[in-house]
């Protein structure tokens, strides 16, 4: 989760048992929009979590509001090594451009929402291009043993892995 603070589910990435994908909805449910959208903080957290050798790191960020400090941002995504950045814009307020742009140069792809009623199909469609296989553009399914689940948003919160 990011506002103006971060907080993250896990230190690092864990696989995507049944219990920790459940762990997951309850930490998203009981989440409370307020605050500003600082992205800066939840990104870097995200990139300094354990990198893996048998898993392409993707970074999804999903937001509905606006994203400031661009040439920053920008410059930390340059950094981003073989891993995917996904970006997801819901409403209004996210600057598209960013969101096209920080999506493009993290070999990753940019999902506007515009309406609330569309969320489920959006976000469908957006895991598709996610869990495709970065060679072809058809999509693979999720391999429970190789999926993993990582949560992160800014104040840095880290909770104990469960």
């Amino acid at each position: 989760r990011f506002s103006d603070r971060t907080e993250s589910l896990y230190l690092d990435p864990v696989p995507a048992t049944p219990e920790r994908i459940a762990d997951a909805l309850e930490f998203v449910a009981a989440l409370d929009a307020d605050g500003g959208t600082e992205m800066l903080p939840a990104l870097r957290a995200a990139l300094r979590m354990k990198a893996s050798a048998e898993h392409l790191r993707q970074i999804v960020f999903i937001t509905d509001g606006a994203v400031g400090n661009e040439e920053e941002l920008f410059e930390l995504i340059r950094r981003i090594g073989s891993g995917r950045l996904f970006t997801v814009g819901i409403g209004a307020a996210p600057n598209g451009h960013f969101m096209r742009t920080a999506a493009a140069m993290g070999r990753g792809t940019f999902t506007f929402i515009g309406a609330d009623a569309d969320v489920g199909q959006r976000m469908a469609r957006a895991d598709e291009g996610i869990t495709s296989d970065g060679v072809s553009d058809k999509p693979r399914p999720l391999d429970e043993a190789r999926r993993e689940c990582v949560m992160s948003a800014g104040q840095e919160q880290r909770l104990p892995p469960r």
